[in-house]
């Protein structure tokens, strides 16, 4: 994630160029917490299986 953040943030002097970084940035950011949510749930349900079995 950090090494896509970067790549956009290698244009320089271009607006819709910084637009799209900033854009992007934030799309990176959210994606991670999704997956770290999904990971959360992953482990909660593990959990409930293992105590049931």
């Amino acid at each position: 994630m950090r090494r896509a953040v970067t790549q956009l943030f290698e244009k320089e002097g271009d607006e819709a160029a910084a637009w799209h970084a900033m854009k992007m940035r934030g799309f990176y950011f959210m994606q991670e917490a999704v997956l770290d949510s999904c990971k959360r749930a992953g482990r909660t349900l593990e959990e409930i299986v293992l105590e049931n079995a």
